[in-house]
């Protein structure tokens, strides 16, 4: 029971950190879109002037960034499941190397769980460091957890080679 107390506490922090990364980085794109828009009309950096209602117009657009950003986690990360019937240990490399193709790499193996991380500096940051995928093993089934839209991509990919793979099994035992 203490062991599923802690799991929980781990998720929340994550996600409460997801949050704040969200809402810190439409801070920033707002007031970078903001001050573009001054430079551009050549007006003033009066907020009262700026906007209508002046500070309350702040207050309202931190209230709906904070709303978003705590949203968003829960609508931008997942986790999928993929059946496979071939071996782990056979699959594994083919893996390794789809996650690369989508430049991805192996941050951690721990045997039935690997965790890989964006290959990319820039695209990690752009990903504000949110780039982790896991994939944890058990029979034969992935369970594939991270940001939505690299997981959909990546899920594409290893459906993909796993349809290759049982397409070779069954021509192989065709020829026999």
């Amino acid at each position: 029971m203490h062991a599923i107390a802690n799991r929980f506490k781990f998720y929340c922090m994550r996600y409460f950190l997801r949050a704040l990364k969200y809402f810190v980085y439409i801070i920033v794109l707002a007031a970078i879109l903001i001050v573009l828009l001054v430079l551009l009309q050549g007006g003033s950096f009066d907020i009262d002037t700026l906007f209508i209602q002046g500070k309350r117009s702040i207050y309202m657009m931190l209230g709906i960034f904070a709303v978003l950003s705590a949203i968003y986690p829960a609508i931008g990360y997942q986790k999928r499941s993929i059946s496979f019937d071939c071996g782990w240990d056979e699959l594994k490399p083919d893996l390794i190397s789809v996650m690369k193709e989508r430049r991805f790499k192996v941050e951690n193996d721990m045997g039935n769980m690997i965790t890989f991380i964006s290959d990319g500096g820039a695209a990690r940051f752009l990903r504000m460091y949110e780039d982790r995928i896991t994939v944890e093993v058990t029979g034969g089934v992935m369970l594939l957890e991270g940001h939505r839209r690299n997981l959909i991509r990546v899920i594409y990919d290893i459906d993909t080679l796993l349809k290759n793979k049982k397409e070779e099994k069954d021509s192989a035992s065709l020829s026999e």
